[in-house]
C-alpha cells in the first residue's frame, strides 16, 4: 500500500525493502540492505513502523551516507501518546530526520509512503507546507490546534485531518534552536537544495581532476558550476549564490560555494477594506 501511495502521489522511482524474521522485525538489516543497493539514488528514506529506536538507527545510517557523499533525509512517525500529546519530547536534533504525526490513517496503515510521494513530486520546486496528501482521506487521529502547536514546538510536523485530504502543516527538520551548526536547515527544503548543490559541485569538480593546474582550468570549473547554479536560481530553488575557485597548493585547488536557500512563505495577512475603490 505504501509503495502504491508513493507512486500515486508522484514519486518515481520507489525502492522498498521489507524487514525479515519474526517479531521484532529486523528493520536494521532492511535499512542496511536498501542503502547498500540504492543509497546513491535515494533522496528520502521512510520508515513505515513508528518506532523511534529504529528511527534512530535510520538517522545514523543516513548520517553515514552523508560522510560518503550520498545525501538523504529520513522520514519517520513520531511515537506520540495520542491521549497526552503534551508528554512527547523529541530526542532528535538533526537536519537529516523529519518526524510527522499522526503517521497512520484510520485503518492503521502508515501514511509515510504518501508523504514521501508528495515530497518527491514537489522536489526543489516547493515546500510541502500546506499541501495535501491526495491518497489519505482519514487519519487515525484528529489533532486540535493546541495539539498541533505542541507538536510544532517539539519539531514534529503535524498532519491535519481534513475531508479534502490530509494536510501537511509544516516542513520542519528536527534541528533545535540551539543547533547553530545546522541553523540554516530547519526546513526540509533547505536541506534538500543544499544537498543537491553539494552533489553538483562535487560531480563537476571530479571531471577536472587530471587537468593542468592553471588559472584557465580553474576558471573553466568556476563557469561550469556557475551555469548549474544559475539554472537553480532561475527555478527559484535558491535566491543567491557566490563561487570561488582558488589554488591552495601546487596540485590542489579549493571550490568555495555559498548559496542562499529559499524560505517558504509561512503566512499571508489579507486585509479587505469596504468603501470607495480608486
Amino acid at each position: 500500500m505504501n509503495i502504491g501511495n508513493a507512486l500515486a502521489e508522484g514519486a518515481f522511482p520507489v525502492y522498498a525493502v521489507a524487514p525479515s524474521g519474526s517479531l521484532p522485525a529486523d528493520y536494521e538489516s532492511a535499512i542496511d540492505a536498501l542503502i547498500e543497493e540504492e543509497g546513491d539514488r535515494l533522496d528520502f528514506i521512510g520508515l513505515v513502523e513508528t518506532d523511534e529506536a529504529v528511527a534512530g538507527y535510520l538517522h545514523d545510517a543516513v548520517k553515514d551516507m552523508e560522510s560518503n557523499g550520498d545525501f538523504a533525509i529520513a522520514i519517520a512517525g513520531a511515537d506520540v501518546d495520542q491521549n497526552d500529546v503534551s508528554s512527547y519530547s523529541n530526542s532528535f536534533d538533526s537536519s537529516r530526520v523529519q518526524l510527522v504525526y499522526p503517521a497512520t490513517d484510520a485503518d492503521g496503515e502508515s501514511i509515510i509512503g504518501s508523504y514521501i510521494g508528495l515530497r518527491s513530486r514537489l522536489g526543489m520546486n516547493a515546500s510541502p507546507m500546506r499541501k495535501r496528501l491526495s491518497t489519505v482521506r482519514d487519519l487515525s487521529v484528529s489533532l486540535s490546534r493546541d495539539e498541533m502547536e505542541l507538536l510544532s514546538s517539539e519539531r514534529v510536523n503535524p498532519i491535519k485531518n481534513e475531508r479534502a485530504g490530509a494536510l501537511v502543516i509544516d516542513d520542519m527538520t528536527t534541528v533545535e534552536d540551539s543547533n547553530n551548526e545546522e541553523s540554516e536547515f530547519r526546513q526540509g527544503i533547505s536541506r534538500l537544495v543544499t544537498d543537491y548543490v553539494t552533489v553538483v559541485v562535487n560531480d563537476n569538480s571530479d571531471t577536472y581532476i587530471g587537468e593542468l593546474h592553471t588559472q584557465s582550468s580553474r576558471n573553466a570549473l568556476r563557469e561550469t558550476i556557475k551555469s548549474e547554479l544559475k539554472a537553480l536560481l532561475e527555478l527559484n530553488a535558491i535566491t543567491g549564490y557566490n563561487i570561488e575557485v582558488e589554488p591552495i597548493s601546487a596540485m590542489e585547488a579549493r571550490v568555495n560555494v555559498g548559496i542562499e536557500t529559499v524560505k517558504p512563505l509561512r503566512n499571508i495577512r489579507a486585509v479587505v477594506t469596504a468603501g470607495e475603490v480608486e
